[in-house]
This record gives structure tokens, C-alpha cells and sequence, in this order.
């Protein structure tokens, strides 16, 4: 199955206007250590300049037992040619069969991303000429596609400031489409093999990058071609947009060819050049029907009198409709608007997968949001990842106590620590008061902070003419004196407001 997606890309982040840092080859790294400040500025103005627009080609294999158009199997690691059919041979006379899982499979992901599926489908083939493709055409859907539009949510977050924001990109279309096989290329030998099983990896991503400025026509693209994971892609697209900038700004012009990513280099290489490739020649794929989807209320009265009659050969929208799962943006969503918490912590809640331990907290034993979030996330997270748990009345009443200013951030780890070694009926409070990790009186911190000014008055006064991270030394010297039995939030308004003095 492959997913269209196209989105822009810019350099400079929308929230603090700055470039972030960012995972360069060796390569780059040595030639920018040798350039100076003034001529770092140049390049981040330049580049500024610039918008970059990725299209994404996403092919994902669908997880089922056979393959799209035969009975051969797709289990992963098979030995080389002991998954094909006569069909996936090419031997004459054999025909395709539609496999009706990898159909629900694609419209199942249609409806989650928003798609406007095609009632009628059609197959095409596309025809190109390589070892792995021994009917020298593939079959496709070019003119009629399963689904088009829809969009992919996600969030973005500044590394600087660590604000968030929720960005889409717009998907093109969703296309069911036969699988090659893999070349296996021996060097020593100087052969080249072929495995029929299938092209392995469950993921492979073709990126189409161009550049222009504000206001002006697309570029010329250039096609990056099989990157198989994140990182890759993040790095080529990266390496591309930088390339084809130095290009222009240099007099030159881009060529529209198709390049590869090197990843000892960090750098993409020309593979070929589009316009000496002969035209892929699409047709309709004879063999094939168009692909027709039914709804119940749409279906033939010769199929609706008996549901056997169809379940086996025919699509049913409404069905599938039901298998639809809640994703990523839908749950984060949900926590925002009925519990009021922000973006950052409902993207990170379930990121950890922590937001249904979250609801329990909130809905069944009243804990804060808030405070139930801020546990989770900075607290219980780690606890957990230990290989650790407490039962959720115990980590209950202990976001309550935080919650109510009883004990602070500091102290949770520590009596998450403690809780934990004990078995049975535990008695939080009593616990947190022999350890002495309950808050102390107002009175006392302000003590400890008059106590840390007096004995630290180059802080202070580096503070006072403007370096306010001199704040954290000074919070961090009364925290550790308190052993931690007070917020920071406190202990900085504190320390502000003695310091406004």
C-alpha cells in the first residue's frame, strides 16, 4: 500500500525564531567548525530565505498472512523463494486475485485519516523494466485510486522552549499496490539474485524535495529514493533542501533526477536522471475488475438476503466503520477539553501511554489533573520503567498530598521509593512524616533563603543586574538546605520577592 503526503518544510522555528540544532554528518560538521560566526549568520540569513516543500511517496506493507494479489505467504524471514506463487513468477497464464484483507486493511486506514474513499476503484499497470519485477509492469492504482485528501495530525515541539503546537499535512491519495521483490547484489561474484519473497522491511519512503522563495512557483523537484526509517528521511530531506539552496545561490539549476541518501556520508547521491527514463506507459490492468465498495444500504437486494452470500466478497464500508480505532490526536484531544490540561502534557501522557492510568486517577478517585499529570509524567514514569508499580489508591492519595501542597516534586520520587518497599495496607501520610518529607512551614523556607542570600551576595547580585539564571543556583542552594520539603515554585517567589527588597 502506498500513502501520497505532501508538506512544507521550514527552517526557522515558529516559536523561538531560531535554527535548532541538528543531527549533521561528519562531513558537514568539520567544514562548519572552520567557518566563522559572521559567516554562520550568512548561512542561517540565506537559508531563511528559502521554503522548502517535502512530498512524501509512503509505501507500507499491509499485515496480512498473503500477499495482495496471491495465496503466497508474507511471513517475515522466510528463506529466499519460498514464498512465491506462479502468479508472483510471472509464469504465463496465471492471474491475479484480489486478497480481500489488504482492501480492508486500506480502507480502514482511509477512515482514520479523514479520506474521501472511491465507492469504485480501479487497477492500472505500470510498466517499467528491472530483475525484481519479472512481468515487467507492476499493478497499481494510478487513475483511480482507493482514497484521496485527508490529512495527517501530529504535534511539533520547539527543543528550545519546549512549546507545542498542532501541525496537519495534507495527504494526497491512498493507492493499493503490488509488492516487488529484492535484489541481492554479491559483489565479490559480481551477480545480482533475486528473491521473490518480497521487498523486505515493513516501511519505505520515497521524498520528493523542492525548493523556492515566498510568493514565487515551485521548484524543480528532485526524488530521494528508498529511505527506510526516520531518521533517514529527517537527514536526506535535511542534506536535499541545503543542497539545492548552495545550488541556486551559486548560479546554478536544479536537475530533476532521482538520488539515494548515502548514510556513511550523510549525503544524497544522483542515482539517474528523470528525463532519460522511458514513461511507465500506465494502462488499465485488464485482469482486474474495478474495486466496488458497498455500504448495507447501497447493496444489491439479490445480496442482502443472505448475509453469506456476501460477507466473503464484498466490502462493507459501515462494518469496517466500527473497527476504526481512537488515534494519537483524538485522545489527546479528549484530555484536553474534559480535563482542561494543555497540550504538552496530554501529547506526553500518551506518548508514555500513561492517559488511561491518568483517567482513573482523575475520574474514579477526584485527583487534580494537573497534579495527577505533573505525577505521571515527571515522577511515576521513571518508577514504572523500573519495572516498578503501586496500587492506584496509594498513588492516589499521594497526588492528593502533592495536590494540596503537603508534600513537593522533590519529595515524590523519594516516597514513591519508599511506598513501593513496603506490602499491604500503606499509610502515606504516616510514611512521608517519618521520612520528614512533608512540606515545611512558610516561615522556615524564608529563613533558608535568607539564610542562602546573606552567604551567597555575587549571585545576588549578578541576579540584580539582569542574569535571572542566577535564580536557579540560589533555589537550588535553599532546596538542597530544606531537603527538598518545598516546591520550587515556592522557593523562587520567595527568593523574587526578598530580592525586590
Amino acid at each position: 500500500m502506498a500513502v501520497v503526503l505532501l508538506s512544507s518544510f521550514t527552517r526557522r522555528c515558529t516559536f523561538c525564531h531560531q535554527f535548532h540544532q541538528r543531527s549533521i554528518p561528519l562531513s558537514s560538521k568539520l567544514t562548519r567548525e572552520k567557518s566563522s560566526k559572521t559567516d554562520s549568520k550568512s548561512h542561517h540569513s540565506s537559508i531563511d530565505k528559502w521554503i522548502g516543500v517535502v512530498g512524501l511517496e509512503i509505501h507500507a506493507q499491509i499485515n496480512t498472512s498473503s500477499k495482495l494479489f496471491s495465496r503466497a505467504s508474507t511471513k517475515y524471514g522466510g528463506n529466499t523463494n519460498s514464498q512465491v506463487s506462479f502468479f508472483d513468477a510471472a509464469l504465463p497464464g496465471t492471474l491475479p486475485v484480489l486478497n480481500q484483507s489488504c482492501v480492508e486493511a486500506g480502507v480502514l486506514t482511509a477512515m482514520a485519516l479523514k479520506c474521501q474513499i472511491n465507492k469504485i476503484s480501479t487497477f492500472d499497470r505500470k510498466h517499467y523494466f528491472y530483475a525484481d519485477l519479472p512481468a515487467g509492469y507492476q499493478i497499481t492504482q494510478h487513475q483511480k485510486p482507493l482514497a484521496v485528501g485527508g490529512e495527517v495530525v501530529y504535534v511539533y515541539q520547539c527543543s528550545h522552549t519546549s512549546r507545542v503546537e498542532r501541525r496537519s499535512a495534507e495527504l494526497v491519495q491512498i493507492q493499493l499496490e503490488q509488492d516487488s521483490g529484492k535484489s541481492l547484489h554479491d559483489t565479490n561474484e559480481g551477480v545480482s539474485l533475486i528473491d521473490l519473497n518480497r521487498a523486505e522491511g515493513s516501511l519505505r519512503v520515497d521524498a520528493n524535495i523542492s525548493i523556492h522563495k515566498h510568493g514565487q512557483p515551485l521548484g524543480v523537484r528532485t526524488e530521494v529514493k528508498n529511505l527506510n526509517s526516520l531518521k533517514s528521511i529527517r537527514l536526506a530531506v535535511d542534506n536535499e533542501i541545503e543542497r539545492q539552496i548552495g545550488i541556486i545561490e551559486k548560479g546554478g539549476v536544479i536537475v530533476n533526477e532521482t538520488r539515494s541518501y548515502d548514510v556513511e556520508t550523510g549525503e544524497t547521491v544522483s542515482m539517474r536522471d528523470k528525463e532519460k527514463i522511458l514513461d511507465y506507459r500506465f494502462m488499465p490492468e485488464p485482469n482486474l475488475p474495478p474495486l466496488v465498495l458497498h455500504t448495507k444500504s447501497s447493496l444489491p437486494s439479490s445480496m442482502t438476503t443472505s448475509s453469506s452470500s456476501f460477507t466473503t466478497s464484498s466490502i462493507i464500508l459501515d462494518e469496517i466503520e466500527g473497527k476504526v480505532n481512537k488515534l494519537p490526536d483524538t485522545t489527546r484531544l479528549h484530555l484536553e477539553t474534559k480535563y482542561n490540561i494543555p497540550l504538552l502534557h496530554s501529547m506526553q501522557l500518551v506518548r508514555e501511554r500513561l492517559h488511561i492510568l491518568f483517567e482513573t486517577l482523575v475520574t474514579k478517585y477526584d485527583c487534580s489533573p494537573m497534579a495527577t499529570s505533573s505525577i505521571l509524567l515527571n515522577h511515576y514514569k521513571a518508577f514504572q520503567e523500573a519495572g516498578r508499580s503501586l496500587k492506584e489508591d496509594v498513588l492516589s492519595e499521594m497526588i492528593h498530598m502533592y495536590g494540596s501542597g503537603l508534600i513537593s516534586g522533590g519529595s515524590v520520587s523519594v516516597l514513591l521509593e519508599e511506598v513501593s518497599k513496603l506490602d499491604g495496607v500503606v499509610d502515606v501520610r504516616e510514611i512521608a512524616e517519618s521520612k520528614r518529607l512533608m512540606v515545611v512551614e512558610k516561615d522556615f523556607i524564608m529563613a533558608t533563603v535568607e539564610e542562602v542570600i546573606v552567604k551567597n551576595p555575587k549571585t545576588v547580585k549578578a541576579y540584580r543586574k539582569g542574569k535571572t539564571n542566577q535564580l536557579k543556583i540560589l533555589s537550588g542552594k535553599v532546596l538542597k538546605k530544606l531537603e527538598g520539603r518545598a516546591s520550587l515554585e515556592t522557593v523562587n517567589n520567595m527568593i523574587c520577592e526578598r530580592l525586590r527588597d
